[in-house]
């Protein structure tokens, strides 16, 4: 990358707001690849690679496979079932978390920044069928001919927001304009404001009520055209309906990649309007359920939470949503679990990656249309430690 491309990427790259649930934030991409039994697998199914085997998984495995065998469509990375351990485990990593890859496209109408970010896992699945490994989301920021910032363009699942640069949300930072973006908190999509957004298929809940990023900028490597996927999840009808782990970023289609000024386009005309239709849609979702009442206690490497779910029978949530994070650092996030029923009340249990003796534990619920409470919060002491 060259320096100048490289000053513009960092002059703008977008300041990341996480809900103060997220779980789940922008990682290297070699995250996809570094965890032990991580495997390749071919188009066949079998392994062409390992993460602490033979032959070795590694990053840069993804443009030049063992043996010279030639990567094809079909071939996907195919991470181990335990999704939230390990993104806990990079998360705590500087070697991999807060990540943005960068790239600037010129020749067209404007000449776009784009920062692509890469989350190990989508839970969607709590709201929705969307569950997915990997995740790739993408921010665009258009300069003019002074390569003064004019456009930004949100990547949402399949769907995009476009907007004028007075239009977006900034965040001054000591080097230039920085775009917020307000990050959903289940499914890794990037917003211009947090609200409540329902899509095909579900509805985001972005609040930016958590920690703020500025990631550091990283180059592409020979990877972003690897024609594989970026986890093992076929998704429902074969991804038609959602849920399937995505295609390499160099992969995912004319638009996004190759022609950004046509895809700002596109979604800044769909974006007409947008606002009447959010209210539309918000207000379909009815009322916004009252938050969980809950205590918790923690046992072991377990945070054990008895919950009641306070409304009548018509506005009570029907769905729970619990993260336990650690109290110094709250961004840092132990554990999450969540419930689905028609119960009022019950216990969850919500195993950490490791024992904590003094945990801060946040609740929400959602309606049966998906509008989603307050959040709900304790700070919980083990037994035995004193007060705090």
């Amino acid at each position: 990358m060259e320096a100048a491309d490289r000053e513009l990427l960092e002059r703008h790259v977008p300041l990341l707001r996480y809900d103060s649930q997220a779980a789940y934030r922008a990682l290297a991409a070699s995250a996809a690849t570094d965890w032990i039994g991580n495997r390749l697998r071919g188009n066949d199914g079998r392994t062409a690679a390992i993460r602490g085997g033979e032959p070795e998984l590694e990053l840069s495995t993804l443009s030049g496979y063992p043996d010279a065998a030639a990567a094809q469509r079909g071939d996907r990375l195919d991470f181990r079932p335990d999704h939230l351990t390990a993104t806990q485990a990079f998360q705590a990593d500087a070697a991999y978390v807060d990540r943005a890859y960068g790239r600037v496209v010129r020749g067209g109408e404007l000449t776009w920044l784009q920062y692509w970010f890469f989350y190990y896992y989508n839970p969607h699945a709590l709201l929705g069928f969307a569950r997915h490994e990997g995740d790739w989301e993408m921010v665009q920021v258009g300069l003019g001919s002074d390569l003064e910032p004019r456009a930004v363009t949100f990547a949402q699942h399949t769907f995009g927001q476009g907007l004028d640069w007075d239009e977006t949300e900034r965040h001054p930072g000591p080097d230039g304009g920085h775009p917020v973006v307000y990050v959903a908190p289940l499914s890794n999509a990037s917003y211009p404001e947090g609200g409540t957004f329902p899509y095909l298929g579900g509805v985001d809940h972005p609040r930016g009520d958590g920690d703020e990023v500025l990631p550091a900028v990283e180059e592409f490597g020979p990877w972003v055209d690897w024609p594989g996927r970026w986890g093992n999840s076929a998704g429902v009808l074969g991804g038609r309906l959602g849920g399937a782990s995505p295609e390499s970023p160099g992969r995912q289609g004319r638009q996004r990649w190759s022609d950004p000024d046509a895809f700002h386009a596109h979604w800044r005309r769909a974006s007409a309007g947008r606002s009447l239709r959010a209210l539309l849609a918000v207000l379909a979702l009815g009322p916004r359920p009252p938050a969980p009442d809950f205590s918790a206690a923690l046992e072991g490497d377990v945070t054990v939470v008895r919950y009641r779910l306070p409304g009548g029978p018509i506005g009570r949530g029907r769905l729970i949503y619990v993260t336990v994070h650690d109290a110094d650092a709250p961004e840092r996030a132990l554990g999450r679990a969540g419930r689905r029923g028609l119960l009022a009340e019950g216990t969850l249990h919500v195993h950490l990656r490791a024992p904590s003796d003094r945990a801060l534990v946040r609740a929400t619920c959602f309606s049966p249309r998906h509008a989603r409470s307050e959040v709900a919060e304790r700070i919980v002491i083990r037994t035995g430690t004193g007060s705090g």
